[in-house]
C-alpha cells in the first residue's frame, strides 16, 4: 500500500517549490495531501496551481487561517486508508534519492521480521544531531540510527505505530506549531516502539527556521 504523505504549508514560496518539485519523481509511490493553512495569495496560487496544473495525483486542502501544524496534520489524516504508514513532511526539506518509499518499507518489514516494534522513522539530512542518537545498527550497508527524539522535517510513521496513536495532539485551542514530534516520542517509548533514521533516506533541509519567525515561534512554544 502506499504510504500517505503530508505536507503542510503556510507561506515560504521559495522553499514551498522546492519541497513540491523534489516530490516530483515520486508522485506515483505516495499518496500525496497538502494543506494549505491559510497562506497568502502568492503561495497559495502557486501550489494550487502545482496541484491542478498537470492533474497531479493530489489533494489539497485548502484553509482560510492558520489552523496550526497538529489540526493540519491530523485533517491530512482524515484520508488515510486501514493500514495506510503516514510521512510527515515539512514544506522546507529537499527529498533525495530514487525509490526511498519502497525501501523504508523494506526496512520495516525487516524490522518487524525480527519480531521488533518501530514506530517512526526520520530521514537523514546534514549535519546529523548527534546528541539524540543512542545507539546504531547496518541496514542494506547503511546506517541505522537509534534516536530520542524524533524532530519534524520528514518522518515515517508505521502503521502500526499509527493505528495505536490515532492523532497529532492539539495542545490548546491558538496551538500552532510545537510539540507534536516531542509528543508522539515519548508515546513511541512508553508503548515499546523504536525511533530510527536511517541513511537509506536522506532530505537536504534548505532552510532550518519556520514560517512564524523566530521570536513569534519563541514566544508561542513559551505561552
Amino acid at each position: 500500500m502506499k504510504p500517505l504523505a503530508a505536507v503542510t504549508v503556510f507561506n515560504r514560496l521559495d522553499v514551498t517549490k522546492i519541497t513540491l518539485t523534489s516530490l516530483e519523481p515520486y508522485l506515483n509511490l505516495i499518496d500525496l495531501v497538502i494543506v494549505d493553512n491559510g497562506s497568502e495569495a502568492e503561495t497559495s496560487d502557486w501550489v494550487h496551481d502545482w496541484v491542478f496544473r498537470d492533474n497531479r495525483p493530489a489533494r489539497l486542502i485548502e484553509l482560510d487561517a492558520n489552523i496550526g501544524c497538529p489540526r493540519a496534520l491530523n485533517l491530512a489524516l482524515s484520508y488515510r486508508k486501514p493500514g495506510q504508514p503516514f510521512i510527515k513532511l515539512d514544506n522546507d526539506v529537499r527529498v533525495l534519492g530514487a525509490g526511498w518509499p519502497h525501501a523504508i518499507k523494506r526496512l520495516v518489514k525487516w524490522w518487524q521480521a525480527q519480531g521488533r516494534k518501530v514506530g517512526m522513522i526520520s530521514a537523514f539530512y546534514e549535519p546529523w544531531e548527534q546528541q539524540r542518537v543512542r545507539g546504531r545498527e547496518v541496514y542494506e550497508g547503511l546506517t541505522v540510527w537509534h534516536i530520542q527524539p524524533v524532530i519534524g522535517h520528514a518522518v515515517w510513521h508505521t502503521t502500526e505505530f499509527l493505528d495505536a496513536v490515532g492523532h497529532f495532539d492539539v495542545l490548546r485551542e491558538d496551538h500552532l506549531y510545537g510539540f507534536e514530534d516531542l509528543i508522539l516520542s515519548h508515546k513511541a517509548t512508553h508503548l515499546g516502539f523504536e525511533l530510527l533514521a536511517w541513511e537509506g533516506w536522506k532530505i537536504e533541509n534548505v532552510q532550518r527556521h519556520n514560517a512564524l519567525g523566530r521570536e513569534t515561534r519563541d514566544t508561542h512554544v513559551q505561552e
